[in-house]
Protein backbone atom coordinates (compact mmCIF):
# COMPACT_ATOMS: atom_id res chain seq x y z
CA UNK A 1 0.00 0.00 0.00
CA UNK A 2 1.36 3.44 -0.94
CA UNK A 3 1.54 6.44 1.35
CA UNK A 4 -1.66 7.96 0.00
CA UNK A 5 -3.72 4.90 0.83
CA UNK A 6 -2.43 4.71 4.38
CA UNK A 7 -3.22 8.37 5.02
CA UNK A 8 -6.76 7.94 3.68
CA UNK A 9 -7.32 4.86 5.83
CA UNK A 10 -6.14 6.66 8.95
CA UNK A 11 -8.46 9.61 8.21
CA UNK A 12 -11.44 7.25 7.76
CA UNK A 13 -10.66 5.60 11.08
CA UNK A 14 -10.45 8.96 12.82
CA UNK A 15 -13.76 10.00 11.30
CA UNK A 16 -15.44 6.84 12.59
CA UNK A 17 -13.96 7.35 16.03
CA UNK A 18 -14.98 11.01 16.43
CA UNK A 19 -18.16 11.08 14.34
CA UNK A 20 -21.37 12.20 16.09
CA UNK A 21 -24.26 9.74 15.93
CA UNK A 22 -27.11 11.20 13.86
CA UNK A 23 -29.73 8.73 15.05
CA UNK A 24 -29.77 10.06 18.64
CA UNK A 25 -32.98 12.12 19.20
CA UNK A 26 -32.83 15.68 20.48
CA UNK A 27 -33.32 15.60 24.25
CA UNK A 28 -36.08 17.85 25.56
CA UNK A 29 -36.06 19.06 29.13
CA UNK A 30 -38.48 16.84 31.01
CA UNK A 31 -41.12 18.23 33.29
CA UNK A 32 -39.98 18.49 36.93
CA UNK A 33 -41.50 16.10 39.44
CA UNK A 34 -43.14 18.93 41.41
CA UNK A 35 -44.54 20.73 38.37
CA UNK A 36 -48.19 19.83 39.03
CA UNK A 37 -47.91 21.03 42.63
CA UNK A 38 -46.24 24.26 41.60
CA UNK A 39 -48.78 24.82 38.80
CA UNK A 40 -51.56 24.78 41.39
CA UNK A 41 -49.86 27.69 43.21
CA UNK A 42 -48.23 29.75 40.46
CA UNK A 43 -49.23 31.04 37.07
CA UNK A 44 -47.43 30.40 33.81
CA UNK A 45 -45.12 33.41 33.98
CA UNK A 46 -44.32 32.78 37.64
CA UNK A 47 -43.43 29.17 36.73
CA UNK A 48 -41.21 30.50 33.95
CA UNK A 49 -39.26 32.58 36.46
CA UNK A 50 -39.24 29.79 39.03
CA UNK A 51 -37.78 27.13 36.71
CA UNK A 52 -35.67 29.63 34.72
CA UNK A 53 -36.92 28.45 31.37
CA UNK A 54 -38.99 29.71 28.44
CA UNK A 55 -42.74 30.06 28.22
CA UNK A 56 -42.88 27.48 25.40
CA UNK A 57 -41.35 24.84 27.64
CA UNK A 58 -43.81 25.73 30.40
CA UNK A 59 -46.70 25.28 27.94
CA UNK A 60 -45.31 21.88 26.90
CA UNK A 61 -45.08 20.80 30.51
CA UNK A 62 -48.72 21.79 30.98
CA UNK A 63 -49.68 19.42 28.16
CA UNK A 64 -47.42 16.58 29.31
CA UNK A 65 -48.55 16.65 32.95
CA UNK A 66 -52.18 17.69 32.27
CA UNK A 67 -51.77 20.32 34.97
CA UNK A 68 -54.52 22.88 35.44
CA UNK A 69 -53.55 26.41 34.52
CA UNK A 70 -53.89 28.87 37.35
CA UNK A 71 -55.40 32.18 36.31
CA UNK A 72 -53.21 34.76 37.97
CA UNK A 73 -54.95 37.84 39.39
CA UNK A 74 -53.75 41.19 38.04
CA UNK A 75 -50.65 42.45 39.77
CA UNK A 76 -51.67 45.17 42.23
CA UNK A 77 -50.30 48.68 42.05
CA UNK A 78 -47.16 48.98 44.19
CA UNK A 79 -47.33 51.18 47.27
CA UNK A 80 -44.52 53.47 46.07
CA UNK A 81 -45.82 53.73 42.50
CA UNK A 82 -46.89 57.41 42.75
CA UNK A 83 -43.49 58.39 44.15
CA UNK A 84 -41.55 56.52 41.44
CA UNK A 85 -43.78 57.80 38.61
CA UNK A 86 -43.02 61.41 39.51
CA UNK A 87 -39.33 60.96 38.67
CA UNK A 88 -39.26 58.09 36.17
CA UNK A 89 -40.41 57.76 32.56
CA UNK A 90 -42.46 54.80 31.33
CA UNK A 91 -39.55 52.68 30.11
CA UNK A 92 -37.79 53.30 33.42
CA UNK A 93 -40.90 52.04 35.24
CA UNK A 94 -40.78 48.81 33.24
CA UNK A 95 -37.16 48.29 34.23
CA UNK A 96 -37.71 49.34 37.84
CA UNK A 97 -40.61 46.97 38.57
CA UNK A 98 -39.54 44.25 36.09
CA UNK A 99 -43.00 43.98 34.56
CA UNK A 100 -44.37 44.34 31.06
CA UNK A 101 -45.26 47.61 29.41
CA UNK A 102 -48.95 46.66 29.41
CA UNK A 103 -48.85 46.28 33.21
CA UNK A 104 -47.35 49.75 33.57
CA UNK A 105 -50.04 51.19 31.31
CA UNK A 106 -52.73 49.48 33.42
CA UNK A 107 -51.29 50.90 36.61
CA UNK A 108 -51.15 54.39 35.09
CA UNK A 109 -54.76 54.06 33.95
CA UNK A 110 -55.92 52.89 37.38
CA UNK A 111 -54.08 55.64 39.28
CA UNK A 112 -54.55 58.43 36.73
CA UNK A 113 -50.87 59.36 36.97
CA UNK A 114 -48.60 60.56 34.17
CA UNK A 115 -44.98 59.40 34.04
CA UNK A 116 -42.14 61.86 33.77
CA UNK A 117 -40.87 62.75 30.31
CA UNK A 118 -37.88 60.84 29.08
CA UNK A 119 -34.81 63.10 29.11
CA UNK A 120 -33.78 64.16 25.63
CA UNK A 121 -30.21 63.37 24.70
CA UNK A 122 -28.75 65.98 22.38
CA UNK A 123 -26.74 64.68 19.45
CA UNK A 124 -23.37 66.48 19.37
CA UNK A 125 -23.31 66.09 15.57
CA UNK A 126 -26.73 67.71 15.16
CA UNK A 127 -26.52 70.71 12.85
CA UNK A 128 -27.36 74.03 14.43
CA UNK A 129 -29.80 76.38 12.73
CA UNK A 130 -28.13 79.31 10.92
CA UNK A 131 -28.81 82.78 12.30
CA UNK A 132 -30.30 84.06 9.03
CA UNK A 133 -32.64 81.08 8.59
CA UNK A 134 -35.70 82.76 10.16
CA UNK A 135 -35.50 85.63 7.65
CA UNK A 136 -34.57 83.43 4.70
CA UNK A 137 -37.17 80.67 5.10
CA UNK A 138 -40.31 82.64 4.09
CA UNK A 139 -38.67 83.64 0.78
CA UNK A 140 -37.81 80.13 -0.49
CA UNK A 141 -39.44 76.73 -0.70
CA UNK A 142 -38.21 73.79 1.35
CA UNK A 143 -36.46 72.27 -1.66
CA UNK A 144 -34.75 75.58 -2.43
CA UNK A 145 -33.70 76.00 1.20
CA UNK A 146 -32.24 72.49 1.28
CA UNK A 147 -30.32 73.10 -1.95
CA UNK A 148 -29.03 76.51 -0.84
CA UNK A 149 -27.95 75.45 2.65
CA UNK A 150 -26.71 72.00 1.62
CA UNK A 151 -28.83 69.99 4.07
CA UNK A 152 -31.65 67.48 3.83
CA UNK A 153 -35.34 68.27 3.71
CA UNK A 154 -35.73 66.77 7.21
CA UNK A 155 -33.24 69.27 8.64
CA UNK A 156 -35.09 72.13 6.95
CA UNK A 157 -38.36 70.94 8.48
CA UNK A 158 -36.77 70.77 11.96
CA UNK A 159 -35.31 74.25 11.62
CA UNK A 160 -38.71 75.62 10.54
CA UNK A 161 -40.28 74.13 13.66
CA UNK A 162 -37.55 75.54 15.90
CA UNK A 163 -37.77 79.01 14.35
CA UNK A 164 -41.57 79.01 14.14
CA UNK A 165 -41.59 79.99 10.45
CA UNK A 166 -43.13 78.49 7.33
CA UNK A 167 -41.24 78.26 4.04
CA UNK A 168 -42.71 79.57 0.82
CA UNK A 169 -45.19 77.14 -0.68
CA UNK A 170 -44.32 75.65 -4.03
CA UNK A 171 -46.39 77.16 -6.85
CA UNK A 172 -47.33 73.67 -8.04
CA UNK A 173 -49.08 72.41 -4.91
CA UNK A 174 -52.48 70.83 -5.46
CA UNK A 175 -55.47 72.57 -3.95
CA UNK A 176 -59.13 72.92 -4.75
CA UNK A 177 -59.57 75.16 -7.73
CA UNK A 178 -56.03 74.68 -9.07
CA UNK A 179 -52.57 75.82 -8.10
CA UNK A 180 -53.26 79.44 -9.10
CA UNK A 181 -56.44 81.49 -9.19
CA UNK A 182 -58.60 80.90 -12.23
CA UNK A 183 -59.67 84.23 -13.71
CA UNK A 184 -61.06 85.22 -17.06
CA UNK A 185 -60.17 83.54 -20.35
CA UNK A 186 -56.49 83.99 -21.14
CA UNK A 187 -55.92 85.66 -24.53
CA UNK A 188 -53.49 83.92 -26.87
CA UNK A 189 -49.97 85.31 -26.95
CA UNK A 190 -47.37 85.09 -29.66
CA UNK A 191 -45.17 82.16 -28.66
CA UNK A 192 -42.03 83.78 -30.08
CA UNK A 193 -42.68 86.99 -28.15
CA UNK A 194 -43.23 85.06 -24.90
CA UNK A 195 -40.02 83.09 -25.45
CA UNK A 196 -38.09 86.33 -26.05
CA UNK A 197 -39.51 87.89 -22.89
CA UNK A 198 -38.67 84.75 -20.89
CA UNK A 199 -35.12 84.80 -22.23
CA UNK A 200 -34.83 88.45 -21.20
CA UNK A 201 -35.99 87.72 -17.65
CA UNK A 202 -33.56 84.82 -17.25
CA UNK A 203 -30.84 87.38 -16.60
CA UNK A 204 -32.38 87.93 -13.13
CA UNK A 205 -34.90 85.13 -12.56
CA UNK A 206 -35.34 81.44 -13.08
CA UNK A 207 -37.99 81.31 -15.79
CA UNK A 208 -39.42 78.32 -17.62
CA UNK A 209 -42.58 77.37 -19.43
CA UNK A 210 -45.10 75.30 -17.48
CA UNK A 211 -45.59 73.18 -20.61
CA UNK A 212 -42.40 71.28 -19.75
CA UNK A 213 -43.82 70.08 -16.43
CA UNK A 214 -45.12 66.51 -16.01
CA UNK A 215 -48.81 65.98 -16.63
CA UNK A 216 -49.46 65.37 -12.92
CA UNK A 217 -48.17 68.84 -12.01
CA UNK A 218 -49.85 70.61 -14.94
CA UNK A 219 -53.24 69.17 -13.99
CA UNK A 220 -53.75 71.78 -11.24
CA UNK A 221 -52.77 74.78 -13.41
CA UNK A 222 -55.13 76.92 -15.49
CA UNK A 223 -55.34 75.74 -19.09
CA UNK A 224 -53.21 72.79 -17.93
CA UNK A 225 -50.10 74.95 -17.95
CA UNK A 226 -50.32 76.04 -21.56
CA UNK A 227 -49.40 79.72 -22.14
CA UNK A 228 -48.16 79.93 -18.54
CA UNK A 229 -44.69 80.54 -17.17
CA UNK A 230 -43.07 80.10 -13.79
CA UNK A 231 -40.94 83.02 -12.56
CA UNK A 232 -38.88 82.40 -9.45
CA UNK A 233 -40.21 84.51 -6.57
CA UNK A 234 -43.36 85.45 -8.51
CA UNK A 235 -44.95 82.03 -9.03
CA UNK A 236 -47.01 80.91 -12.01
CA UNK A 237 -48.38 83.61 -14.29
CA UNK A 238 -49.91 83.83 -17.76
CA UNK A 239 -47.59 84.57 -20.67
CA UNK A 240 -49.10 88.04 -21.07
CA UNK A 241 -48.31 88.93 -17.44
CA UNK A 242 -44.79 87.55 -17.86
CA UNK A 243 -44.28 89.80 -20.91
CA UNK A 244 -45.50 92.80 -18.90
CA UNK A 245 -43.01 91.93 -16.15
CA UNK A 246 -40.24 91.77 -18.73
CA UNK A 247 -41.27 95.16 -20.15
CA UNK A 248 -41.19 96.62 -16.63
CA UNK A 249 -37.61 95.39 -16.42
CA UNK A 250 -36.66 97.02 -19.73
CA UNK A 251 -37.67 94.46 -22.35
CA UNK A 252 -38.43 96.02 -25.78
CA UNK A 253 -40.07 93.59 -28.16
CA UNK A 254 -39.54 96.00 -31.04
CA UNK A 255 -35.80 95.85 -30.55
CA UNK A 256 -35.97 92.06 -30.60
CA UNK A 257 -38.06 92.24 -33.78
CA UNK A 258 -35.50 94.51 -35.44
CA UNK A 259 -32.73 92.19 -34.37
CA UNK A 260 -34.67 89.21 -35.68
CA UNK A 261 -35.36 91.00 -38.98
CA UNK A 262 -31.71 91.85 -39.47
CA UNK A 263 -30.69 88.28 -38.88
CA UNK A 264 -33.32 87.14 -41.36
CA UNK A 265 -31.97 89.49 -44.05
CA UNK A 266 -28.42 88.24 -43.51
CA UNK A 267 -29.63 84.64 -43.75
CA UNK A 268 -31.48 85.33 -47.01
CA UNK A 269 -28.44 87.07 -48.49
CA UNK A 270 -26.23 84.15 -47.49
CA UNK A 271 -28.59 81.64 -49.11
CA UNK A 272 -29.26 83.72 -52.29
CA UNK A 273 -28.38 81.91 -55.55
CA UNK A 274 -25.41 83.19 -57.54
CA UNK A 275 -23.51 84.29 -54.43
CA UNK A 276 -19.82 84.26 -55.37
Amino acid sequence: MDGTGSVAASMDGAAEEYSCPTSRPFLLRPAPADFRARAAELGAWALKRHYRTGIRIINRWYEETSAVRLIEPPMPVPADFAEVVARTHQLGLVRHYRVSNSTIRRWLSETGLTPARRPRVENPRRMAMPEEFAALAPTLTRAQLADRLGVSDTVILRWCQEAGVRPMRSPFFRRKGGAVARGEAIPPVDADLAAQAAQFLRRRFIVYSCAILPAAERRGLPNKGRDHYYVNGRGVMPAARMIELAEERGFDHRAWARLGGGLGMLTQAWQAPGRA
